[in-house]
């Protein structure tokens, strides 16, 4: 079985975690790219391409941490090109990976409700929905030219 990390990135501070090791990081300001270096594959969350929020502030909100994610995810990717194999950066936005399924009901299924931080939390259970939808992760490059560029009309 391949070794597998997932990583949690809000608002500049990573969060990672692993089955066999636990704790990765917490609130770390970079990525820890020695660590990273060490797995197989790892698993990121990406910023959802769409604005949801039920208001303008909510938005606001979700903006921003899309525009943190995409530098983060940015800088890994730079790092990958020259120091790992950036095919092995798997990536997924959460409306994707959770199968939308709400925060406390994935924690439920996952075994992981009310344990670590709420960023660990999200790590692992990006671990346990990986392990049954493994196609909803893909490269971070397959996932960027799968966006669309062309605005959907109802």
């Amino acid at each position: 079985m391949p070794k597998l990390a997932a990583f949690d990135v809000d608002l500049h501070r990573v969060h990672g975690f692993c089955r066999e090791v636990g704790r990765l990081c917490y609130n770390a300001p970079a990525w820890p790219y020695d660590v990273i270096a060490t797995y197989d594959r790892i698993l990121v969350e990406v910023a959802s391409p769409v604005a949801t929020g039920a208001s303008s502030a909510e938005d606001y909100n979700r903006r921003k941490w899309a525009i943190g994610n995409s530098i983060m995810v940015g800088r890994l990717f730079e790092w990958a090109t020259h120091h790992y194999d950036p095919a092995k950066i798997l990536v997924s936005s959460a409306d994707q990976w959770t199968l939308k399924h709400p925060e406390k009901l994935r924690e439920q299924v996952a075994g992981v409700y009310g344990q670590d931080n709420h960023d660990i939390r999200a790590c692992r259970c990006m671990l346990f929905y990986f392990q049954t939808n493994p196609e909803k992760w893909q490269p971070l490059l397959a996932y960027y030219d799968g966006l669309s560029t062309k605005k959907k009309t109802k």
